[in-house]
């Protein structure tokens, strides 16, 4: 996987990164790894699914980042929880659908463990298009929605604590509440047991939470990756 993307969300700063991960196709009873994620499926029937769902947060070396020089580093984060995902429509088959999903996940730092940093929710809408033709048979998604959390996730990535304030970086200790507008866009293709992918994302954070943070340097932020599995 590769993605240009800044060093987090609200950085005026932006970086090149590369990974390669592990990608695992797996479908048991009740537990699932495929192109829709890894999930737990509970609870499952035509227009709702109650199951499973991740996310990762990656890692900020506060060196290279100017707006938090001398503040501890952003270790990698995992987050984990409930989903519940509803089905608005199907059309065309069920070539494309439109979701309403429902995730609440709880976020550790894996500095030494795994260290709880707070929890967030994040209700989008996601429109899905299967086999679309003038994609050369692609799989494509949009979404979009806000993002809430709790004051510990939020004081965890945009706090200052008094010892780490400068002439310009006051103390700064934000609460919990409204956390952004995501939107998303990605692009699968397969060609025989390769998997092609690609996305794109924008962050607004006008009006959030944390917005006067003086570790904000942007209210907009954009990110776009790709890769090969």
């Amino acid at each position: 996987v590769g993605i240009y993307a800044p060093d987090y969300r609200g950085a005026d700063e932006m970086r090149g990164r590369g990974f390669v991960l592990p990608y695992v196709v797996y479908r048991g009873d009740w537990l699932r790894a495929d192109r829709d994620g890894l999930r737990a499926e509970f609870l499952k029937n035509d227009d709702i699914q109650f199951n499973f769902s991740a996310g990762l947060g990656l890692p900020v070396d506060s060196d290279r980042n100017e707006a938090r020089r001398g503040m501890p580093e952003i270790d990698w984060v995992v987050e984990l929880g409930p989903a519940m995902n509803i089905n608005l429509s199907r059309w065309n088959g069920g070539r494309g659908e439109l979701d309403l999903r429902l995730p609440v996940r709880a976020a550790f730092a894996l500095d030494s463990g795994l260290d709880y940093v707070g929890a967030l929710f994040a209700p989008n809408l996601r429109a899905t298009f299967r086999d679309v033709r003038w994609a050369g048979g692609a799989q494509l998604r949009v979404s979009t929605g806000p993002l809430f959390a709790t004051g510990d996730y939020h004081r965890f990535y945009y706090g200052v604590e008094p010892q780490f304030a400068t002439s310009t970086r006051p103390a700064y200790r934000p609460e919990a509440g409204y956390s952004g507008w995501d939107v998303a866009g990605s692009a699968v293709k397969f060609f025989g047991n390769w998997r092609l992918f690609a996305f794109a994302g924008a962050d607004l954070l006008y009006g959030a939470e944390f917005e006067d943070s003086p570790l904000i340097r942007k209210r907009a932020n954009w990110s776009a990756g790709g890769g090969v599995a």
